[in-house]
């Protein structure tokens, strides 16, 4: 018989867990406290991470950014079920980060194929994304773009947003990616909100229901498309980083191209992008000694994270290697950063699953490397 493993909980954190999380994760919110802002927690939900090189955890210790997981050790899902785990598991931990660091920033990415390229220090591209997030006038939650559209061929639905079809007359990068987004705590618990409550509605449609597809109503990325749709009626903004000052994606992309990747899933594109051959990395003489020596370059951008979604190996192409070489040898005083763990199975006290923990990277690590 098939033993069926727990899910990460769908519901918040009560006020009792909150108070509980703060009080189990001293050395990570020490860690927060100690760094010069405005700065970004980065926060993965993932089921697993693997031993080495993991090249977001490696790479946020690098920067001395804080790292929070979620889920860690939940059931694993097959690809094309969509994610909903990340939906609700992201809403969890959004009101845990805000709770936490109530006037902080917070910035979500897939575990498994992104790396940070460039923290977000002043006068570089990331830096004024970042402090246009947290201008906390307008909530605002930045979403990283891409050349391509998926899990469906998604024209029709934008055909008629306005925002949508003026990104195409500066971007080739206009359509939403599901493992990148950036936003003020507030602002990012306002959107994972809305993610939820849009997953939650559509999970109790009938099937073949004319409103969504059957591939979609799970799909993290299906979702946040119908989200950026229906913009004009969100209470709070939410816009793609069409001009990668913040996020990019590896994918590359033909003049309108179509195809069908597997049964009812389909990707197109509107416009030809292949951003990996306009990444450079190193000295540049505009720029500061930092970024001279070590800045990863996309136009006259410095991007905060890459993304090589739908084809990893892109993360270790040749022309990122000087960042990947310093990553892969991690020293004593990034593994032992503190991570913050939420719903993390088998990492509370004796191995049982407390809402909130915390760990060290190398801790975290080692435990993946003894699982292999």
């Amino acid at each position: 018989m098939r033993v069926s493993m727990p899910r990460t909980p769908e519901a918040l954190l009560t006020s009792a867990e909150l108070e509980e999380c703060a009080r189990a994760t001293p050395r990570w919110q020490a860690l927060v406290a100690g760094l010069e802002r405005p700065f970004p927690v980065v926060l993965s939900y993932t089921t697993r991470v693997p031993s080495a090189p993991w090249y977001l955890g490696l790479s946020a210790s690098l920067h001395s950014l804080p790292l929070a997981i979620a889920g860690l050790g939940a059931p694993r899902w097959p690809w094309y079920e969509g994610g909903s785990q990340v939906i609700t598991g992201t809403r969890r931990a959004a009101h845990l980060l805000h709770h936490l660091l109530p006037t902080g920033a917070v910035v979500a990415a897939d575990s498994g194929d992104t790396i940070i390229a460039n923290a977000p220090r002043r006068g570089s591209s990331a830096a004024a994304a970042l402090r246009r997030v947290l201008d906390e006038q307008v909530p605002r939650v930045l979403i990283g773009a891409e050349c391509r559209s998926w899990p469906k061929c998604y024209r029709e639905l934008f055909a008629n947003v306005s925002a949508h079809q003026e990104c195409w007359k500066r971007s080739a990068s206009c359509y939403a990616n599901g493992g990148m987004a950036l936003g003020a705590t507030r602002s990012f618990m306002m959107w994972a909100e809305e993610m939820a409550r849009m997953f939650f509605s559509y999970r109790t449609l009938p099937m073949r229901s004319p409103l969504i597809g059957n591939t979609e109503r799970t799909n993290n990325q299906a979702i946040l498309h119908r989200l950026l749709a229906n913009h004009s009626a969100l209470a709070f903004d939410a816009s793609l980083d069409d001009a990668n000052e913040f996020f990019l994606s590896l994918n590359s992309c033909e003049f309108n191209m179509s195809g069908t990747v597997a049964g009812p899933f389909r990707f197109c594109s509107e416009r030809a992008f292949h951003p990996l051959s306009q990444i450079r990395t190193g000295n540049n003489s505009r720029r500061g000694s930092h970024a001279e020596e070590h800045g990863v370059w996309f136009g006259d951008q410095l991007p905060f994270l890459l993304h090589a979604n739908s084809a990893h190996s892109k993360l270790l192409e040749p022309v990122l290697e000087p960042l990947l070489a310093r990553v892969r040898e991690p020293r004593d005083v990034w593994l032992d950063r503190p991570v913050l763990l939420l719903d993390a199975m088998g990492w509370g006290a004796n191995g049982s699953t407390a809402p909130c923990t915390e760990t060290t990277l190398g801790a975290l690590l080692a435990s993946a490397k003894a699982k292999e």
